[in-house]
Parts: C-alpha cells; structure tokens; sequence
C-alpha cells in the first residue's frame, strides 16, 4: 500500500511539475492583447507630445526674439543714427516671423505709420513644418511689436495695421489642432510665454 501510494505521489507530482513547465495558449495571449494596447496609448501620447513639445520651441523662439528686440532698443542709448525701433514682425502668410529694425525719417510718426511697410528684416525665422500661426482666435492678434528706445515703449499692431493697446498675442498651434501655445507682449514690454 505504501508502495501504491509513493507512485501515485510521484505520478501526480512529476505531471503536476510537467504541466507547469510553459504557459497556456490563453496566458500568451492576455500578455500580447496588454501589450499591445499599452504600445497604442505610448504611440498616440507619443505624437501629441512631439506636437506640444514643437509648439513650446517655437514660443520660446518667438519669445527669445522679442527679448532680443528689446534689449537692442535699450542699448541704443545715446547713440547717435539708431532706427525707430526694434522689434518682433510677423508674416502670416509665409509663416515667417522676423526680428526687424524700424526705421522712417522722423521717429515721432512711428506711431502713425503702418509698421509692417517700414520694417526691415534683420533675421528672419520660419516656423516648423507642423505649425501654423494661429491669428483668427483673437482680435489682439499682433502683426508687429515695436520697441522704442530708450525707455523702451511699446507700439503693438494687428494684421489690419490697427495699433492695439493693453495686451497682444502671438498664438502658435500644431496643423492637427491638438497642441496650442501663445505668446503674449503687454503695453509696457512685458513678454510671457
């Protein structure tokens, strides 16, 4: 009997042991539909964070343009043949945007003339190939921000040639809709983004 009982034990336990030695079909397959759907959410949170990442460049960039443009409106200090201004000039057609120099000659017309007429590009940028600008969402949409040295002040323009006054925008967003980003340039020169 004990001899009957020690084969059984070693029967059950030797095809318990081989019967664990692999998974089940239906295990393999629970592993590949998870990860599966794990790979589809990492692709497509992927891609819109490529998308956002790209519009915060370019708002950066637009940003860095306008600091820079301040920053040559205060050094012209004292100096005597100097432009106007200084400042950030969008082309929303080309989807360019440019640092320019605005010169006529008498500067205390600036404020009358039509700035986009009179600027002259110094640097010009283009956005990335997966962004648009974004002027229909607002009418404190800019087309030009002029700093007027030295203090600096500020002249902000719309597309319509329109000086604005308060708060202007620059807004950025992906071709898909799905990332938006804005820049923004306020009546005393102060930029965020």
């Amino acid at each position: 009997m004990k001899l009957l009982l020690s084969t059984f034990y070693f029967l059950l336990f030797t095809r318990a042991h081989r019967s664990r030695a692999g998974f089940t079909l239906v295990e393999l397959l629970v592993v590949i539909v998870v990860v599966t759907m794990l790979s589809v959410v990492m692709i497509s949170y992927n891609s819109s964070s490529r998308a956002q990442l790209a519009v915060m460049v370019e708002e950066a960039r637009i940003a860095q343009v306008l600091i820079r443009a301040k920053s040559l409106s205060v050094a012209t200090y004292n100096q005597p043949s100097v432009p106007c201004g200084f400042g950030l000039h969008i082309d929303y057609a080309r989807r360019e945007y440019s640092l320019a120099s605005y010169k006529i000659p008498t500067c205390a017309n600036l404020p009358s003339a039509t700035l986009s007429s009179i600027a002259s590009n110094m640097e010009v940028f283009t956005l990335s190939p997966d962004l648009v600008f974004d002027r229909e969402t607002d009418p404190a949409t800019v087309h030009d921000v002029v700093f007027i040295p030295p203090q600096p002040s500020v002249l902000l323009s719309n597309p319509s040639g329109l000086i604005l006054s308060g708060t202007g925008f620059v807004h950025v967003r992906g071709k898909a809709g799905s990332a938006t980003g804005d820049v923004s340039v306020n009546s005393a020169g102060q930029v965020t983004f």
